[in-house]
């Protein structure tokens, strides 16, 4: 059968030179908080690729959602706008996440167990000793930690139940991300919004992992805020999936990132006192 002129679907667009022609960019990161986790194992730290790419690609995607993802109008909207720039398992990501010149601290435990011996009353006791730097003066750090404090033994003479965790307390890396020219609209604000509110490995969303980006750092609370008034949804009309806050709290400028975090934490747990 020889088809007709008919038959012959129509040849598509030739795509633009922007849509097709793919850049990279590079953004040199570091870890300001101690970072619990990020391994393939939950809450554990991976010896060998300490920080992930699949992780990051997973922060990326959260951020995304959060920022630019909060224009769309529903959550179909939202997955099939998702899938086109970060894929799906129908299709691939247009958006390639690779990690160089990692350095970083070998793990530690963040805490050790030492028996108190006036504890109850003379009969003795385990209490957690925590390390530095979870140690600074009026600490509220174990508030957001105690996930992470393990177990003490049941008695003097055994061995802790569950150690406290390990952690990485310093590191630092360069992201490359790579993307097609015209979808940096899109995954910029991801990369912005993932090293100003996330982190990396586990509790970020309580100050653990924090990371810093000097390139992207806000140069000023005013900075700040013209960068998230585009994203920032209204009370009146909220979305079904995480989005950034209508409002942010900016504290005094700390220049030790511990001192700040620890500032932050006793926030929430006055909070958490106030609601009990």
């Amino acid at each position: 059968i020889v088809p007709s002129v008919k038959d012959i679907p129509v040849c598509p667009a030739t795509a633009s030179a922007a849509a097709t022609r793919v850049t990279a960019r590079r953004f040199q990161i570091a870890l300001i908080t101690p970072m619990f986790g990020g391994g393939v194992e939950t809450r554990t730290n991976d010896r060998d690729f300490p920080i992930r790419p699949t992780a990051i690609r997973g922060q990326l995607q959260f951020w995304w959602r959060a920022t630019v993802g909060a224009e769309c109008g529903g959550l179909k909207e939202l997955r099939d706008a998702q899938s086109a720039i970060w894929g799906s398992t129908a299709s691939a990501s247009r958006v390639h996440v690779l990690v160089e010149n990692v350095v970083c601290d070998e793990p530690e435990a963040c805490a050790d167990f030492s028996w108190n011996s006036r504890a109850l009353g003379g009969k003795g006791a385990w209490r957690i000793r925590w390390r530095s730097p979870f140690d600074v003066q009026d600490s509220a750090l174990p508030y957001a930690l105690f996930p992470f404090q393990g177990e003490p033994p049941p008695d003097r003479s055994a061995k802790a139940a569950e150690p406290p965790s390990v952690c990485i307390r310093r590191a630092s890396f360069r992201l490359v991300v790579r993307c097609p020219a015209d979808l940096w609209g899109q995954v910029e604000p991801a990369i912005w919004a993932w090293v100003n509110f996330g982190g990396m490995g586990s509790r970020t969303r309580r100050g653990c992992g924090a990371i810093r980006c000097d390139d992207l750092a806000p140069k000023n609370p005013q900075d700040l805020m013209e960068r998230l008034k585009p994203f920032v949804q209204t009370p009146s009309d909220p979305c079904d999936w995480p989005t950034l806050a209508t409002t942010i709290l900016i504290g005094n400028r700390q220049a030790d990132p511990i001192l700040a975090w620890n500032q932050v934490i006793k926030a929430f747990r006055e909070i958490g006192r106030a609601h009990v």
